[in-house]
């Protein structure tokens, strides 16, 4: 998968929540994602907001991303990166 849209990850995280993001990017990167199935077998912890978007929460779930997949291109795009409601 092509990930598209860091420049909204760059927020500030501790520690734990870094670890866990750049583990994610990686595991983003070298995804062969087809369909939603594939996403939420790799990230059961995932949600499935709406057709192609998906809600991780990060770390200890104070930050979630939402992400939207495009399959057929093999694009995932992060919509938001914003604080967990509490």
């Amino acid at each position: 998968m092509r990930l598209l849209g860091k420049d909204k990850l760059q927020v500030a995280l501790d520690n734990d929540a870094r670890v866990w993001l750049r583990s994610w990017i990686a595991e983003l990167a070298s995804a062969q994602w087809k369909e939603a199935g594939d996403v939420l077998a790799q990230f059961p912890r995932a949600t499935l907001a709406a057709p192609d978007t998906f809600i991780f929460r990060v770390g200890a779930a104070v930050w979630i991303i939402e992400l939207t997949v495009h399959f057929p291109q093999g694009i995932a795009l992060v919509v938001s990166m914003e604080r967990a409601a509490s």
